[in-house]
């Protein structure tokens, strides 16, 4: 078992949001997975495209060249938390990224069969006045 970032992220036409596109990514930080589902809301915003996406950071394994663990599960159920152009993450992101230049206001808390919780989450903003 190793430390890694999980990032849930779907994907919605603006004009029809039953059809949904959802990917999972596993990155190494939790302020550059932020980073990352920032550029990526910008640039599918562009083009129509809505972002609703998690980010959860805990211990994840790798079986038949895959990721596995309550990580994904717990990502994957906070981006279900999300609205359009949401940005969610769960507590332990935000304690791991203070100094980053991220807001986060509390959102409610997951609670998912099999996984000890409740589990409080929360909406990422960025604070750069940039």
């Amino acid at each position: 078992m190793f430390s890694m970032v999980a990032i849930a992220l779907m994907v919605l036409p603006s004009a029809d949001h039953l059809n949904r596109r959802a990917c999972l990514a596993v990155i190494l930080t939790s302020s550059f997975a932020v980073g990352i589902i920032f550029a990526c809301s910008i640039r599918l915003n562009h083009i129509g495209l809505s972002v609703r996406a998690a980010v959860h950071v805990g211990e994840c394994e790798r079986h038949h060249g895959r990721y596995a663990g309550p990580v994904l599960r717990l990502a994957a159920g906070l981006a279900g938390c999300a609205g359009p152009g949401d940005i969610i993450a769960s507590r332990t992101v935000r304690d791991l990224v203070v100094g980053a230049n991220l807001s986060f206001d509390p959102r409610g808390q997951l609670d998912l069969p099999g996984i000890p919780g409740p589990w409080p989450y929360f909406s990422v903003g960025s604070t750069n006045s940039e």
